[in-house]
């Protein structure tokens, strides 16, 4: 997950939500929040007291000493975005939970896609071991093709933590011709192309 607690809620909102469950403002109480777990119960009531929902979060633990604190890296959050994760790429597909999307923002000058690649090594020692990176990669168009935005690792991470969306009444299908577009102008990483780092 990355972003600040304003992102995080934001995707656990969203999140929770393709899955029956909701976040919403607790009544009389300021940055505490209700969350219901939805069809995502068995993977989150070990969570919540006795296992039960709706359960008092906090994005910011100053505010309250008695609800559970969410940041982005907290094993709740980690549990959402592995269940979203898993959804997109499942086999059978679901079109609560796509693959690829588009996002308007003036934050850049030319279109710029971020590719999240998942890199996964085979380590041969005295055992085989597995290794995985995931890595959020920026690209964009120039006059003759696109470019890798550097330094790799982070370029694309950054991007996604300083810039928000604009507003945009843009309708789904609409959205779908520019990420098509992208994916039409991808090169080779230059990691995928030297065979992995």
């Amino acid at each position: 997950m990355l972003g600040d607690p304003a992102a995080v809620r934001r995707f656990l909102a969203d999140g929770l939500q393709r899955f029956g469950g909701s976040l919403t403002p607790a009544k009389g109480q300021d940055s505490v929040f209700m969350l219901s777990a939805g069809n995502l119960k068995p993977k989150l009531q070990d969570f919540a007291a006795g296992g039960e929902f709706p359960m008092a979060i906090t994005f910011d633990r100053r505010k309250d000493d008695e609800a559970l604190y969410l940041g982005r890296t907290s094993p709740l959050v980690s549990r959402v975005c592995d269940a979203v994760l898993g959804e997109a790429f499942s086999l059978a597909g679901d079109e609560r939970f796509a693959r690829a999307g588009a996002m308007f923002t003036d934050e850049v000058t030319a279109w710029t896609a971020l590719m999240l690649l998942r890199f996964r090594y085979r380590l041969v020692e005295e055992t085989e071991e597995f290794a995985e990176e995931i890595v959020l990669a920026a690209l964009e168009r120039i006059s003759n093709g696109v470019r890798w935005l550097e330094p790799h690792a982070t370029a694309g991470r950054e991007l996604a933590e300083k810039h928000l969306p604009r507003r945009t009444n843009y309708q789904c299908r609409a959205r779908s011709g520019p990420v098509e577009e992208q994916f039409r102008l991808v090169p080779p990483h230059p990691r995928l192309a030297r065979g992995g780092a």
